[in-house]
């Protein structure tokens, strides 16, 4: 953020006050994990169930993909549960 100085104090100024425009962010959908008996899942803000409780175990989404453990491998999925990755080296 810009500071436009007024007197002996500095006053922030908004981007848009200094002629920045930044381009529309691309809304990804933010997935929560969840625990259905020892298996982990996925559900939305609301609630809904987005990916269902297969995996062993799961880390959070960032940038769209998460890691999950599924039969003692690891690898990626998307927020749509593709597969990225088989395998993660352990």
């Amino acid at each position: 953020m810009s500071t436009l100085r007024t007197g002996n104090s500095l006053q922030p100024r908004s981007l848009s006050e200094c002629g920045v425009r930044l381009p529309r962010e691309k809304k990804v959908a933010v997935l929560i994990p969840y625990r259905k008996g020892d298996k982990w899942g996925f559900c939305d803000r609301a609630r809904k169930m987005v990916v269902p409780a297969i995996y062993d175990d799961v880390g959070p989404f960032s940038e769209g993909i998460s890691p999950v453990k599924l039969d003692g491998k690891w690898g990626y999925i998307d927020t749509t549960r593709n597969s990225l990755y088989h395998r993660l080296p352990t």
